[in-house]
């Protein structure tokens, strides 16, 4: 429809990120108040996110898709998320990502997955008419 190209696109957003940070180097070296709003921005350009993102998107495996999906869960920051059940996670971002983002913020998640085994093992009873 408008004959633009995955390359075309980030073609400019690798200009755009170049040209911000150029300013914000620039305005750093001049003392300017607006230095650190200028990184902000390069920041944004590169990931491709919101200003509300920034903080999750810092996690190693959390790109601006997952970052958005546990702002909108709830998790608005990193001590939200540390303070979160793995389950929780799990359930939003898949238990692998889960796992490694509470080590990352160095949560013992090994002991949050022996928890849930042994909730799931009591509820390993009768499950049919069959099971007998």
């Amino acid at each position: 429809r408008f004959n633009i190209g995955p390359g075309d696109i980030r073609a400019q957003a690798d200009t755009a990120q170049w040209l911000m940070h150029s300013t914000a180097r620039i305005l750093t070296y001049l003392g300017s108040e607006h230095a650190g709003f200028a990184q902000e921005l390069v920041e944004r350009i590169s990931y491709g996110a919101a200003k509300e993102l920034l903080p999750i998107i810092k996690i190693k495996g959390i790109g601006r898709v997952r970052a958005r999906k546990l702002y909108d869960a709830g998790y608005k920051d990193i001590e939200a998320i540390r303070k979160a059940e793995f389950k929780a996670l799990a359930d939003i971002i898949g238990p692998k990502i889960a796992a490694n983002t509470l080590r990352q913020l160095g949560i013992d998640v090994e002991q949050e997955q022996d928890k849930e085994n042994k909730l799931a093992e009591k509820g390993t009873g009768q499950q049919n008419i069959i099971s007998f």
